[in-house]
């Protein structure tokens, strides 16, 4: 059975970071930028990247790009749509709903997405960790 790992929500209050199994154990909220912005395109096991949305004008969506990534919505549909139209890059997998997200998510390998923060009591997920220091690993000081 398929496996959703779930990011706490230290940073963000109401969006929880949904993963397909196997994928990864933690991500620094850097890598998380660069994986929805469509630089980042592979995992560190090679296998590619598949980024799963919500349409535009969901009210999560929207929470996910201002509180996470930190941009506006429209900001990340620009970029999108030029890696898009020029050949460089393919559009994120538009889901309908939460519960299609997770769907997809749980289905395709190499999937990423969000959803609303939830309190996961199953086996089957896993909570990723995204924390200070992970988020900002430039700051890291050398001994």
């Amino acid at each position: 059975m398929p496996q959703l790992l779930y990011a706490d929500d230290t940073f963000h209050e109401d969006v929880s970071i949904v993963v397909n199994h196997n994928v990864v154990e933690d991500l620094s909220l850097l890598t998380l930028r660069s994986i929805f912005s469509k630089r980042k395109r592979s995992w560190e096991n090679g296998q590619t990247i598949t980024v799963v949305v919500l349409p535009d004008d969901h009210t999560l969506h929207k929470q996910f790009c201002r509180r996470v990534l930190k941009m506006y919505p429209y900001v990340l549909r620009d970029h999108w749509d030029r890696i898009t139209f020029s050949g460089t890059g393919t559009a994120p997998i538009l889901a309908k709903s939460e519960e299609d997200l997770k769907h997809i998510v749980a289905h395709t390998p190499g999937a990423i997405g969000y959803i609303r923060s939830m309190n996961p009591h199953s086996n089957s997920i896993h909570i990723l960790n995204l924390s200070a220091q992970a988020a900002h690993p430039e700051k890291r000081t050398e001994p």
